[in-house]
């Protein structure tokens, strides 16, 4: 997207996204400009091999809500909606769902697939941004390297395809090994 003249506030942006131009993207406000996001079908892929798993953990443990692609504000910043690629709030953290705009936390997990548009400082921004306003961990995944950076307030871990990912203290007990992340069907 071309950056505007001046910054978009969080109001702007949520009046924006209900616009018929806004329709059927994908769009973050990153530092009061909005940013396009353009997964592809790896992405996806490893998306859903992400969201399964988690899901039917999550669910079965009822530790809380896990969602796709939903916008999170921090309600103290102005300018910023961010869109997890997929997230998890545990349960003594929820909100009533938010039925319009960005949802005014910053979930608990926070993962992050590198598009062919990102770059890896972008996604390492990212990653600070959300644990600096709420996030306990993020996972920065990188397709192209079938490596995920596992980051938290006090550690940064490097997995490759031979570990295991786990959901450390924010989903306990969590385990999915990173051949069945980067699975190219499941």
């Amino acid at each position: 997207m071309v950056a505007p003249a001046r910054l978009m506030t969080v109001q702007a942006f949520e009046r924006w996204i209900e616009s018929p131009e806004a329709q059927g993207r994908w769009v973050e406000l990153i530092h009061g400009i909005p940013v396009e996001k353009m997964p592809n079908e790896e992405h996806g892929q490893i998306a859903d091999n992400l969201y399964r798993p988690l899901t039917n953990f999550v669910h079965a443990q009822k530790l809380g809500r896990l969602v796709f692609e939903v916008l999170y504000k921090a309600p103290a910043d102005p300018h910023n909606v961010r869109q997890p690629d997929i997230a998890f709030t545990s349960r003594d953290r929820l909100l009533p769902l938010t039925k319009r705009g960005a949802a005014p936390l910053i979930p608990d997990l926070c993962i992050e697939i590198k598009s062919p548009g990102n770059s890896i400082p972008q996604l390492r921004e990212k990653a600070e941004y959300y644990l600096n306003n709420g996030g306990r961990m993020v996972w920065l995944i990188y397709p192209g390297q079938k490596i995920i950076e596992v980051y938290t307030a006090d550690d940064v871990i490097i997995l490759t395809e031979s570990d295991t990912l786990t959901g450390g203290d924010v989903i306990p007990g969590f385990t999915l090994p990173l051949t069945e992340v980067f699975a190219e069907g499941m």
